[in-house]
């Protein structure tokens, strides 16, 4: 794999700058897809829509920043076992990963549903903005899936040692929720929900390109862990291992976004 770095070996400074700049500009372009919605309905939909999906990004956001932090510790023990030369142990790495992280998607998506309506409340968004940001919320909420599908796999990358693969798959996905922006909102006036349905499609899409990646590099045999679907199932010991390693890096994130929440909620009730 051209595009991975081994860390393992040799001066490690400017492989680790080069490994750095791609993860940098990955969670840029995550942090564009909010401001690219808020752009494009803010030129094109209601204020309704506008306040909506302002609101509802943040909210979804705060999902986000803690899937990114928890993907973290899939990372570092991937890495970790891949650089001890235990590709078993890596692939229950990723198998365990995956049994968390859909616990995750279900559990966001049927609080994100059931609850849109009280946390956008809270937030005290206006009640005529009301239906635009449930609208958006439910819609991203149902389609958390490709939100930790993304960065369960991008961890997968960059345990790899390469952080150019997710930085364009996320490239490729933010021109989609550009042009399905325009279209479902400047074309088909569907307003927040046009928005939500755009970022979703377009993070499905980047989910697509690195399976294909990853299955493609799985059969030409270059991948440095073994896998197969016996792998995916909870490995309680690990685990345990990822889950003390992320709770630190998913509070972190909790934190940050939990602080820009408040500061909405105070601005909307102004």
């Amino acid at each position: 794999m051209k595009d991975s770095q081994v860390f393992s070996e040799g001066p490690i400074i400017r492989k680790l700058i080069f490994f750095m700049l791609p993860i940098l500009g990955a969670l840029a372009l995550q942090v564009f897809y909010g401001a690219v919605d808020m752009a494009i309905v803010g030129n094109f939909s209601t204020t309704e829509a506008t306040a909506g999906v302002s609101i509802g990004s943040q909210v979804i956001s705060y999902a986000t920043f803690m899937v990114s932090g928890m993907a973290t510790a899939t990372t570092v023990f991937l890495g970790r076992f891949i650089g001890e030369k235990h590709p078993d142990k890596a692939g229950k790495v990723i198998g365990s990963s995956i049994v968390l992280f859909f616990f995750i998607t279900v559990v966001f998506s049927v609080l994100f549903c059931a609850f849109a309506g009280p946390v956008l409340r809270l937030l005290n968004l206006d009640e005529a903005a009301m239906g635009e940001g449930i609208a958006y919320t439910v819609i991203c909420g149902a389609g958390c899936i490709c939100i930790t599908g993304f960065n369960l796999l991008g961890a997968v990358f960059r345990g790899l040692g390469d952080s150019k693969t997710p930085l364009l798959a996320v490239g490729i996905a933010c021109i989609l929720n550009i042009a399905g922006d325009l279209v479902l909102v400047k074309v088909f006036e569907m307003g927040a929900a046009g928005a939500a349905y755009a970022t979703i499609l377009a993070q499905a899409v980047s989910v697509l390109i690195s399976l294909s990646v990853t299955i493609r590099r799985y059969r030409k045999g270059i991948l440095p862990f073994e896998f197969g679907l016996r792998y995916i199932r909870p490995y309680f010991s690990l685990m345990k291992k990822i889950i003390r390693t992320a709770i630190p890096l998913a509070f972190n994130e909790i934190l940050l976004s939990a602080s820009f929440l408040v500061i909405s909620a105070v601005m909307n009730k102004l």
